[in-house]
């Protein structure tokens, strides 16, 4: 029996609550409910994205539990390990670039949206810089410094097209440059995915095209008015290879006729500009040069040698040499410097592809050191330059491929270890500079998966991370009869079905549905007739919230569970049947030919179907329940690109949203049916907008609809603003955000007679937001003043309470956040992952009095926590249990009138559908019970005292628990269940209700 804190008698009974309850117990606490698998977890996954050095650290991109790909920042150690905000790159394949010990990447959020980002490795510090432009697919050479001390880079937006833009590092210091070709067409001509840019003396190089031609050699300034084509004829035809050699750009230009050019020199001005060689350079690749020892070293291809090393000093051209003698190609490539040398890869016969360097002089050009002795190449990739020393991966047939470390000398060119035991390889890449050696990331046969490793080339590489999978991985949370159901991952199971009524004893696995270490496919806990149903392996269980209550009830293949009136619903591939959770009480209610099943939600006593042929061409039915009961009331646009978006229903309408083409145009639609309608009402319609705009920040964006209040509100990409509707005319706004980008609005939730959601006016960043469906009662909860907001997201009711919970994000990372409503009383729950590191709590459900979620302590990993309801300082009125009546007699219920708030006098307990005028009392205590009764009833009060009351002719009573104004109250969980006298059907006996479990707050 779970014991609540005690007291002998409800409040009417006594003036006070007895001596042991007291505000001081109530204090802020959390706690872990059970660690299913001991130890810590890793909180970075497998999809890890590009890498950068800021001072001190490292950032890269790494997916977690809750988002896609945030932006994390490491300084080589678990504790220095840590996400710095909710956006990541959005092109995995685009580097980032340090100006100033800042990173500046192409980056996506959709708090914030994507653009141009920076972060200086801080959470405060992590934030874009417009996000009314995007960066192009690629950016090789599309960052670079330049005159007056500010970094360009290529953009795009919808006026412009792709141009030249610069920045000083702030928001308002980011602009364009020059609209080379005017209008959205781009200046990046007949080879878009090539950019390129050096500085050289004054200027910034660049190669683009004014008339969507070839690209030339342009220089600027930074400004407009000094920007301009360097040379109109041959020596400026798609300039590639740019180097800064004593303030003179070297570079080559290939020509008209197709054939890689030679190399140039300029110093900007047509005069100064002059070829420096005179046959094809064979520059292939982007690094296939080095500027070192003040000579630029290159590639040349002859017949008689093949491809070979040269040099130059911008005037005179060197050869170093017939390294792989005769016509067989010495393939000098991978270029990088560090202390005077090019180092590069290279191939003879003699020792195969090795690591090599060159002073630019024939004498100063060698081997470095033969990795794998002999003829045998040794795969070099990644070479990296970080820390004053050489990083790269290596094939051995021993170890197969993994990191090395190199000095510049065969002596100090050595291996970081067999990250990947045996022959299988780590495939090491991302060598980027770490606080005292490199950050790289390779597979592990650990993980069995990508991780990072951490190096300072004196020892073994190690890897970063803890061991992965060493946490639940909890999901699903749901309350159901008073407990908490989820799904859980152990290495013994699998993912199976668990319940938790919030202490440690009491959590536990339902079944191993699939025997061993094998995952169950496991889904909706449903609650029906006094039981807990959900599916496992495609087969439907019934539980009691124990592994002895938990049956398996229909062995079938079901995808989905439902429960609409006094029925369940299944789903298979390609029907839905109504069930009473036996084999004989099992119908099949829709099955039409060639459909597919995609969902089934509950309207009423009746259920939605949405089902079609492909997801191009859903159509939604309504069903009542029997073979023929199924009404077609919408159909996705059947041309294959409309299609349907979302749909919800509240207990009179059922909205509709979907995208599809209207007259040659993409349109964003939003349709009801109103109960009292047999026709769809089109209460939104707008046209998309432009493509290209759409593509680059909203495709992520689908129509979201909730309803609040009998009405249905809603954001679209259209204009990405808050729409509401009653559904029998056209929707209004709520506009937030006036202009193309709109405030985002998400994660909507009702709570305290309040529509909630997380929006950003583009003046505040992200912040929590309320309204009540007016303008004039939209308002926001500025939590953090300026423009970083706390980024709320998932937002969630906590239960039947009166609190909002969320996840927010600031200097402590990602936290869970609670607020009643108030700015006041809006906060972090609690710092639960020390430091910036974040926790990223998920929200569940409530068991008994305590709030459940999941969340990650950098400790135990992310395991189910508690949080007492009490210590929140929210009400709480919840069902319980499950009735029992004599045979032919009353089904009966129990509600709360009103709110159980510290001075509520008002608040009672009431009984609907008992036998009129008869005897009834009220079952109260301080605690829940599950004990069992008579003819199968079940007692769900601990400790109960009886007070008398009659049913009036309705069969309904109330019973009053007038609740002081004391704060000692605050806290109090009170129990209740009616029994009442019914003697229809048989002698003399008592029916009963389930149980209501109250919790007494502000």
């Amino acid at each position: 029996m779970h014991r609540s804190l005690r007291c002998p008698t409800p409040f009417r009974l006594l003036p006070a609550v007895c001596a042991t309850m007291s505000v001081a117990s109530l204090a802020l606490a959390q706690s872990l409910v059970a660690d299913l698998v001991p130890g810590p977890r890793s909180t970075l996954l497998a999809s890890v994205g590009p890498i950068a050095g800021v001072p001190g650290a490292a950032l890269f991109a790494a997916a977690d539990p809750v988002y896609q790909s945030r932006l994390w920042r490491t300084d080589g150690t678990p504790a220095g390990t840590f996400p710095v905000s909710t956006g990541g790159p959005s092109a995995l394949q685009v580097p980032s670039f340090v100006w100033n010990g800042v990173a500046y990447y192409k980056g996506s959020s959709f708090v914030s949206g994507n653009g141009l980002w920076r972060s200086d490795g801080t959470p405060n510090g992590t934030y874009p810089l417009r996000t009314d432009i995007a960066l192009p697919p690629s950016t090789h050479r599309g960052f670079a410094t330049g005159p007056g001390g500010r970094l360009y880079f290529f953009a795009t937006d919808p006026a412009h097209g792709t141009e030249l833009w610069s920045t000083d590092g702030t928001p308002a210091g980011t602009s364009i440059v020059i609209d080379l070709r005017p209008g959205p067409a781009s200046m990046l001509g007949t080879e878009p995915w090539r950019l390129e840019m050096m500085q050289a003396g004054p200027w910034l190089y660049f190669r683009a095209s004014h008339d969507g031609g070839t690209p030339r050699l342009w220089r600027t300034d930074g400004t407009e008015a000094n920007t301009a084509m360097v040379v109109p004829g041959v020596g400026g035809y798609q300039p590639n290879a740019m180097a800064d050699l004593g303030g003179v750009l070297i570079y080559a230009s290939d020509e008209p006729s197709g054939v890689r050019g030679p190399l140039w020199r300029t110093d900007g001005t047509p005069a100064g500009t002059q070829q420096v060689t005179q046959g094809p350079v064979a520059i292939n690749l982007a690094n296939d040069f080095a500027v070192a020892n003040g000579r630029y070293i290159f590639t040349v291809f002859l017949s008689s040698i093949g491809y070979e090393l040269y040099s130059t000093d911008g005037t005179t051209v060197f050869g170093l040499g017939d390294r792989n003698p005769g016509p067989a190609n010495f393939t000098p490539g991978q270029f990088v410097t560090l202390g005077g040398f090019a180092y590069f890869t290279a191939t003879t016969a003699a020792h195969g592809t090795e690591l090599w360097r060159s002073d630019g002089t024939a004498a100063g050009t060698g081997l470095v050191a033969d990795v794998v002795p002999g003829p045998t190449s040794s795969s070099i990739t990644n070479l990296t330059v970080a820390n004053g020393a050489l990083w790269f991966s290596a094939y051995d047939p021993t170890f197969g491929q993994e990191p090395w470390r190199s000095d510049g000398t065969a002596a100090g060119t050595v291996p970081l270890g067999d990250l990947y035991p045996g022959p299988a390889p780590s495939m090491p890449i991302s060598f980027v500079a770490a606080p005292n050696g490199v950050l790289f990331r390779g597979d592990s046969a650990e993980l069995a998966g990508t991780a990072f490793f951490v190096a300072d080339g004196s020892t073994t590489a190690t890897r970063l991370q803890p061991p992965a999978m060493a946490d639940a991985a909890i999901d699903g949370l749901a309350a159901s009869r008073g407990r908490a159901y989820f799904t859980a991952k152990v290495a013994a199971t699998g993912r199976e079905p668990w319940s938790s009524d919030g202490t440690p004893g009491g959590t536990q696995m339902l079944v191993d549905a699939t025997p061993g270490g094998a995952d169950s496919l496991v889904s909706a806990f449903v609650d029906y007739r006094g039981e807990t149903w959900f599916l496992a392996r495609s087969r439907l269980w019934r539980t009691r919230g124990t592994a002895a209550t938990t049956s398996l009830a229909i062995n079938g293949e079901f995808s989905q569970l439902s429960r609409a009136g006094d029925w369940l619903y299944l789903t298979t591939s390609g029907a839905v049947l109504r069930s009473d959770g036996t084999v004989a009480g099992t119908t099949t209610v829709f099955n039409p030919p060639g459909t597919l099943v995609f969902g089934v939600a509950p309207h009423g006593d009746q259920i939605v179907i949405a089902a079609g042929a492909n997801t191009y061409q859903i159509s939604l039915f309504r069903n009542d329940g029997t073979p023929g009961g199924n009404r077609l009331f919408f159909t996705a646009n059947a041309n294959g690109f409309g299609n349907l978006e979302n749909f919800t229903l509240d207990d009179h309408t059922i909205w509709v949203a979907d995208r599809a083409q209207v007259g040659g145009v993409s349109m964003h639609r939003v349709f009801a049916l109103p109960a009292t309608s047999a026709n769809l009402v089109n209460v939104y319609q707008a046209a998309e907008g432009d493509p290209l705009f759409n593509l680059l920040f909203l495709s992520p964006f689908a129509t979201r609809l909730t309803t609040f209040a009998g009405e249905c509100y809603f954001s679209t990409a259209a204009d990405r603003e808050l729409w509401r509707t009653n559904g029998t005319a056209p929707a209004t706004i709520l506009e937030v955000r006036p202009g193309p980008l709109g405030c985002a609005p998400n994660s909507f939730v009702a709570g305290n007679g309040y529509l909630w959601f997380s929006a950003d006016d583009g003046s505040n960043g992200r912040e929590l937001w309320r309204t009540d469906g007016t303008m004039a009662g939209t308002s926001m909860l500025d939590v953090v003043p300026g423009p970083g907001g706390i980024a709320p997201s998932g937002l969630a009711r906590l239960d039947d309470s009166s609190l909002i919970v969320f996840e927010g994000s600031g200097p402590d990372g990602a936290e869970p956040w609670v607020s009643d409503g108030t700015l006041g009383g809006t906060y972090q729950l609690a710092d639960l992952r020390p430091g910036p590191a974040s926790s990223f709590p998920r929200f569940g459900a409530v068991a008994g009095n305590d709030w459940l979620l999941v969340a990650d302590d950098g400790v135990v990993g992310a395991e189910l926590r508690h949080v007492p309801v009490a210590s929140l300082g929210g009400t709480l009125a919840r069902s319980f249990g499950h009735p029992c009546f004599h045979p032919g007699g009353h089904s009966m219920s129990i509600a709360a009138r009103g709110v159980p708030s510290l001075g509520n006098t008002t608040f009672a307990f009431e009984l609907h559908g008992a036998e009129p005028v008869t005897f009834a009392g009220l079952l109260v205590g301080f605690g829940m019970a599950d004990l069992p009764l008579p003819a199968g009833c079940r007692l769900w009060v601990d400790d109960p005292v009886l007070l008398v009351s009659f049913t009036n002719g309705a069969g309904g009573t109330s019973v009053g628990l007038a609740i002081p104004p004391d704060p000692v109250y605050l806290g109090t969980p009170v129990a209740g269940q009616f029994l009442a006298l019914d003697p229809p059907g048989g002698p003399a006996a008592f029916a009963l209700t389930g149980g209501l479990s109250i919790l007494v707050g502000n």
